[in-house]
């Protein structure tokens, strides 16, 4: 029977409270006996201080362990925390090789990062079509991040052949799920008039939303606009 993280984390929390020495040798157990979701927990733990020392150091050695046993998150995660040099020195090829298993096992926020590091050859070998198959292949599965790339490689034309009305398209679906990038864009483009007529009243909107997702300088142009009078 497989037990869920927020499970696990629940009955860790609560042995922690009851100061059971026994939680955390019981995920350490688990992780060692090839529970993914175990060596998950722990890693959590030691990373955000749940009853023991805050050690980013252990939390990488169980993320990688737990990604050893196919556990998803602990792929993902150990692979932005080498991706962002959190808790490890920056390392972009081993960032890499854990987005990789991840993107495999299913994680549409490491195929949008993965993709980056194939169009700028950081980590891996340049390779602009597949970091656009990336990108497509997380905007499909929902991630704001995959949409907005996708949407910036067609604007820019760098990857494939410039089409700015597809662009504009994947930066209102990025910004539908939530990101910030794609609602300062459209806020952007419709205040200055980029390949669209100008609009105050939309680019207003699209900078609120993202002012909302907590774009500081989407705030800032969002007051501007209502200082000069749009609304």
């Amino acid at each position: 029977m497989r037990t869920s993280l927020a499970a696990l984390i629940l009955l860790f929390t609560e042995w922690c409270h009851a100061e059971e020495p026994s939680a955390f040798m019981m995920l350490e157990v688990g992780c060692i006996n090839k529970s993914g979701a175990m060596c998950e927990a722990l890693a959590r733990a030691y990373e955000l201080d749940l009853g023991t020392r805050q050690s980013k150091i252990a939390a990488v050695y169980w993320y990688e362990r737990g990604c050893r046993y196919g556990n998803v998150s602990s792929c993902s995660r150990v692979g932005f925390m080498y991706l962002d040099g959190e808790g490890v020195e920056q390392d972009y090829s081993r960032a890499h090789t854990f987005l990789t298993k991840a993107c495999n096992l299913g994680s549409d926020a490491a195929c949008a990062n993965l993709g980056v590091l194939y169009l700028n050859g950081t980590g891996a070998n340049l390779d602009q079509p597949k970091a656009l198959e990336l990108f497509e292949q997380s905007c499909k599965g929902g991630n704001h991040l995959g949409c907005f790339n996708l949407g910036s490689v067609y604007a820019h034309g760098n990857g494939a052949p410039q089409d700015t009305a597809k662009a504009f398209d994947l930066f209102e679906k990025a910004c539908d799920i939530g990101s910030a990038a794609g609602c300062f864009a459209l806020g952007k483009a419709y205040e200055l008039g980029i390949h669209m007529p100008q609009d105050p009243r939309k680019s207003l909107l699209f900078y609120g939303r993202a002012c909302d997702i907590k774009n500081e300088k989407a705030c800032r142009d969002y007051a501007r606009l209502k200082a000069l009078g749009a609304n």
